[in-house]
């Protein structure tokens, strides 16, 4: 699983723990044995972390309703209607999560699924204060476009997304998505990858024809925005800077009209934030950093307005740290010492705000210890090492506490064994060997830890190879 979907996963299972009643998470996948196989690792790991039990409800329509022909829209509503309306009250310390599972779907299903998300859009109060479970609604990533264009408010109310990778089986992927054509990618793209972005080129296509038919529907311009970012993703996230600016910008552009269109919705306003947070990011990959803080700055602009119109919303107070964070950290690679500092204390004053008003958010435990870890690089890259030390151990002291409550969660082994880390760099910047050996000694015991438990990961033998060459060092 890529670790874009590793974090989204761990987001997940910390919703599940700590919420109760209506949720709505969406899931992006091409197999129904995915979603089998992360109900089965919800089923473990939310009672892990909530105590009492975890109970779900797979449905499958394709298991049920017939396949020798397209399927019928009534057929799917009443359906999913009738397994809603039966689904249960949870019991004591139980939580429930109700799957619907639309990932195996071929071309002559979708305008069934696309009446289905119209009546889920109309019903979505209705269903939101019937249902005391979390819906996990599991797509292909056709119907997720399809879904964003034909329930926009539905969409609006997401929690947490996850894109799962694709699998290679063909007796397990949709035949809408098998037999692609060629498109032209980067040509240095391996195999896998080249499928996968001519795949996100074609369906950015398809979504650029719909929305040259119906210029006025503002559905049909989001779902595009769907393809766009994700292809922008893909390519970004394999170094192609040039072709993924322009995914983004074209994706900039239709925030921007969504947002001059509804300008009272917060969602599309905070949607232009994060277009500008990807330009940002992109620009400063190539250098070019006094357009990455132009970029930065609009995205601060908009987390603020935001944040200052609903300051009780939690979400729009993270999205602000986000924005000081990314700041924050150009700043410091552009040498700006003292402007760095400011952007990464405003960040921590919302973090331990944040952190003080839900302190059994183990998420917000965990934005602190990086807000700490920040400003602790940056005052050890300025020199002052007894204010690093400081910021450091703070640090360590939450992801102690986190991987003591949860010390089968690997991410907060990591993150132990980055403290340990930083904290033998600096002591050893000191002069002060002993105690540096000491930390790198724990931190390389957490890396073989992990190396041996998942042998198969790249960046788990990389972090336990530089763990042996700073105590070589030494």
């Amino acid at each position: 699983m890529p670790a874009d979907s590793r974090a989204a996963l761990k987001h997940l299972i910390s919703a599940l723990a700590l919420g109760d009643g209506f949720q709505f998470h969406i899931v992006v996948s091409q197999s129904p044995r995915q979603i089998r196989q992360l109900l089965a690792t919800l089923a473990e790991a939310v009672p892990a972390r909530r105590g009492g039990s975890l109970r779900s409800e797979h449905l499958a329509p394709y298991d049920i309703l017939p396949r020798d022909a397209p399927l019928d829209g009534a057929a799917l509503a009443a359906l999913v209607t009738t397994h809603l309306d039966a689904f249960p009250a949870p019991a004591a310390a139980e939580r429930l999560v109700f799957a619907l599972d639309a990932t195996f779907t071929g071309e002559a299903d979708i305008p069934a699924w696309r009446l289905l998300f119209r009546r889920m859009n109309e019903q979505r109060n209705a269903l939101a204060r019937r249902l005391d479970a979390a819906l996990l609604l599991c797509l292909s990533p056709r119907l997720e476009a399809a879904f964003a264009q034909e329930a926009p408010d539905f969409w609006s109310l997401r929690g947490v997304s996850i894109t799962m990778e694709a699998e290679t089986t063909a007796a397990d992927a949709s035949p809408a998505l098998q037999a692609p054509t060629v498109e032209r990618m980067p040509a240095n793209m391996e195999a896998g990858d080249e499928a996968a972005g001519r795949e996100l080129a074609r369906e950015v296509d398809r979504a650029r024809q719909r929305t040259l038919a119906h210029p006025d529907e503002l559905g049909t311009q989001r779902a595009l925005l769907i393809w766009l970012n994700r292809l922008g993703d893909h390519l970004a996230l394999r170094g192609h800077t040039n072709e993924a600016l322009t995914a983004y910008r074209e994706a900039l552009a239709i925030t921007e009209h969504l947002a001059h269109a509804e300008p009272e919705r917060a969602d599309y306003q905070r949607e232009i934030s994060v277009s500008y947070d990807k330009l940002g990011e992109l620009m400063a990959a190539l250098g070019q950093g006094e357009a990455a803080r132009d970029f930065f700055q609009k995205a601060l602009a908009i987390a603020e307005r935001l944040a200052r119109a609903e300051p009780e919303r939690t979400d729009h107070q993270r999205d602000l740290s986000v924005s000081y964070n990314k700041l924050g950290d150009l700043m410091a690679a552009l040498g700006q010492g003292e402007a760095a500092r400011d952007f990464f204390e405003k960040d921590l004053a919302i973090s331990e705000r944040l952190a003080r008003a839900e302190p059994e958010r183990a998420d917000y435990q965990r934005d602190l210890s990086v807000s700490y870890e920040k400003l602790g690089n940056l005052m050890a890259k300025l020199g002052q090492g007894e204010a690093a030390r400081d910021f450091f151990q703070k640090s360590l002291a939450i992801r102690e506490r986190l991987v003591r409550a949860e010390p089968e969660r690997a991410d907060y082994q990591r993150d132990l064994s980055v403290s340990y880390e930083k904290l033998g760099n600096l002591m050893a910047a000191l002069g002060q060997g002993e105690a540096a050996r000491g930390f790198f000694q724990r931190s390389l015991a957490i890396f073989e830890r992990l190396a041996h438990a998942e042998p198969e990961r790249a960046d788990y033998q990389r972090d336990l190879s530089v763990s042996y060459i700073k105590l070589g060092d030494l």
